[in-house]
């Protein structure tokens, strides 16, 4: 974990840990970034000195190279800083979020421009 996070902090200074179980898009609202503005929005309320963000980013499907896919997809919004934890283990990702970051491009969720349908979690 060291190791991934060396970048953006020292371990021995972080003392605070949130751990992010789980985080699902209704299928019909996926592919419009909400899981990204989730993740800001947690990152905003969340952020502070000593901060350390795990993540696990295991899809509900499980094939072959899912947990790579969706784990890629968070990496990908530069902001979180998510890193992976290891090759091994596939999905952990980690981050310091040391401060409460603000995306001035964010708008209301309320203007999208989406009909939801109704989904049921398999999950739950």
């Amino acid at each position: 974990m060291a190791k991934a996070l060396k970048k953006d902090a020292d371990l021995d200074e972080l003392d605070a840990v949130a751990y992010l179980e789980r985080l699902w898009v209704n299928p019909s609202l996926r592919g419009h970034g909400i899981a990204h503005r989730l993740l800001r929005e947690a990152q905003h309320v969340l952020g502070r000195a000593g901060l350390l963000v795990m993540m696990k980013a295991h899809p509900d499907d499980f094939d072959e190279g899912a947990n790579q896919k969706l784990a890629a997809y968070y990496q990908s919004e530069k902001q979180l800083r998510f890193r992976q934890v290891s090759k091994k283990h596939e999905g952990w990702l980690v981050a310091a979020w040391q401060d409460p970051a603000v995306n001035k491009e964010d708008e209301s969720f309320l203007d999208l421009d989406v009909r939801e349908t109704p989904a049921i979690d398999e999950n739950e």
